[in-house]
């Protein structure tokens, strides 16, 4: 799910307004970005991932990454 929603879903450009309309409120919101809790995705389920959600100057989405902590 995370992979479709990074590739399909999640666009260049998306205002912080839609991000959050698609993916309700953030665990944690900072300037530049956005970090959503996405559960132990990886293969081992040792460690937590999150989904990352990083906004330019203005506010628009430019990249969106899995990370596992």
């Amino acid at each position: 799910m995370a992979h479709d929603l990074r590739t399909n879903i999640l666009r260049a450009g998306l205002t912080r307004a839609e991000v959050e309309k698609l993916l309700g409120e953030p665990d944690i919101d900072k300037v530049t970005f956005q970090e959503y809790f996405i559960g132990m995705c990886s293969a081992l389920r040792i460690d937590f991932d999150t989904l990352d959600v990083y906004f330019d100057s203005e506010g628009r989405l430019v990249k969106v990454h899995v990370v596992q902590h």
